[in-house]
């Protein structure tokens, strides 16, 4: 068996050996939205959470929504929302 304990090269791949590919970025988009997708879904079931409990702690939910990082945030949850069950996913009957 050789020796390769002394051979001057890292034992697995470094970053620097990959070149960036068209797949490698959809899939980290992929990811990204998947997490953000989940991030919007406890949001929904904070909001609906707080219209249940009482109406002053619906109403400080509500001012947390319409605050200048949840009108993005919740615009965009609900878009990738709508298009992961507007039936285009490659699973959807059709």
């Amino acid at each position: 068996m050789a020796d390769t304990r002394n051979a001057g090269r890292p034992l697995s791949p470094h970053l620097q050996v990959y070149e960036k590919s068209l797949t490698m970025t959809l899939s980290i988009v992929h990811r990204i939205t998947g997490v953000a997708l989940y991030a919007g879904t406890l949001l929904l079931v904070w909001w609906l959470t707080a219209a249940a409990i009482s109406e002053p702690y619906f109403d400080m939910v509500q001012s947390v929504f319409g605050s200048w990082p949840g009108k993005p945030f919740a615009t965009l949850s609900g878009t990738r929302a709508a298009a992961s069950t507007s039936g285009t996913s490659r699973w959807a009957p059709g």
